[in-house]
């Protein structure tokens, strides 16, 4: 019994430390600058999206955050690299979600879980595509009469092209194809600083002008909670699924 006792004592004892060091680190977050990895090369879309918000969280947050722009394979080695990572809230990773729920479904092998490793933060922004170019290189060239635009691919039309119709009031009844970017953490992240993490994004990217850039490139600012994003995470993955086993396409 007095063996059985001391055992609780400690096993109690080492929960409480536990909880009181993840308490101080939650309360204590950030003391140094924050790595924001960027899955892609500079300039592109998720890069315009990660440098936006990245400023934004530096000064709602008073730390420095770094871009990291770590592109290759799809976004799959970025994205490795922000799993892999300690899960203390300094490497966070903005990347385009529905991307990588077709990249879980079309490769057999991959280096990392996106439903286990990582954990969601925030919905930070969805694009409808026009063909195959995505909104942001196109709207200028549209808008300066050098691009015909036939439709985009979202279920809704774009606010930053009114008057461009989607691919479903164009003949193809139901057709919905869009890029969702969000915004996620190592899997082991505490919950109170993927708290603040989610309220700081969420504040940043309401602010008039981040949504007045953004939209002017084509994005629709959006926002969630974590499980939200779980939750449309599986939503995504189960949709893109089915898509790549009907094409029956394989990464090599």
């Amino acid at each position: 019994m007095k063996q059985t006792t001391s055992v609780m004592t400690r096993l109690a004892a080492g929960l409480l430390m536990a909880a009181t060091m993840t308490a101080a680190s939650a309360q204590g977050y950030p003391s140094k600058p924050i790595r924001l990895i960027v899955p892609w090369p500079p300039t592109g879309t998720v890069d315009i999206l990660g440098r936006t918000l990245g400023q934004k969280l530096g000064e709602a947050l008073g730390q420095s955050v770094v871009i990291d722009n770590r592109g290759g394979a799809n976004g799959m080695i970025g994205t490795d690299m922000a799993a892999k990572a300690a899960p203390d809230g300094y490497t966070i990773l903005v990347e385009n979600v529905t991307g990588q729920t077709i990249n879980a479904s079309l490769h057999e092998k991959k280096a990392f879980d996106l439903y286990k490793d990582l954990a969601p933060v925030s919905l930070l922004a969805g694009q409808v595509s026009i063909y195959i170019p995505v909104l942001p290189s196109v709207v200028s060239l549209s808008k300066s009469g050098k691009l015909r635009l036939l439709a985009v691919t979202g279920a809704k039309r774009s606010s930053a092209l009114p008057d461009v119709p989607t691919v479903a009031e164009s003949g193809v009844p139901g057709f919905e194809a869009s890029n969702w970017f969000g915004l996620l953490v190592p899997a082991g992240t505490p919950a109170d600083i993927v708290a603040r993490l989610n309220a700081e994004a969420g504040k940043a990217m309401q602010s008039p002008d981040v949504k007045e850039k953004l939209g002017g490139l084509g994005f629709e600012v959006q926002s969630s909670t974590p499980p939200e994003l779980a939750a449309f995470l599986r939503k995504e993955g189960d949709k893109w699924a089915k898509v790549v086993k009907a094409s029956g396409a394989k990464a090599e």
